[in-house]
């Protein structure tokens, strides 16, 4: 006679249940495919790419003198800006409404230029 402290109980598996779980369970296991091999470039074939846009002179400039210039533009523009701002804060209290809308985007049209 066998203690039954000593006795492993595995629970019952019933049903629809029991059936997938053995049914996964006695799945072949497919071994991973291996990592795909990289073909060799051969640079000095390969096709250059054009930039986008011209490049313009401030993307040519060092980059000491481009922050210069563009500390310079947005000094120019910070009076635009405080007003595109203010008049969106108008908006918000009063509405949207076609003049304050045609103000905003002719001032963004001045920032654009001036840019």
């Amino acid at each position: 006679m066998t203690d039954e402290k000593n006795v492993i109980k595995e629970p019952g598996r019933k049903g629809l249940i029991a059936r997938l779980i053995n049914w996964f369970e006695n799945l072949p296991v497919i071994p991973a495919k291996p990592p795909a091999q990289k073909l060799p470039v051969d640079y000095n074939k390969a096709r250059v790419l054009e930039p986008l846009r011209k490049p313009t002179p401030l993307d040519e400039m060092p980059f000491q003198q481009r922050g210069l210039i563009n500390q310079g533009i947005s000094e120019e523009n910070r009076p635009i800006q405080q007003e595109i701002a203010q008049l969106k804060k108008e908006m918000t209290f009063r509405g949207r409404t076609p003049e304050i809308e045609r103000k905003i985007a002719e001032l963004q049209k001045k920032l654009i230029r001036k840019i």
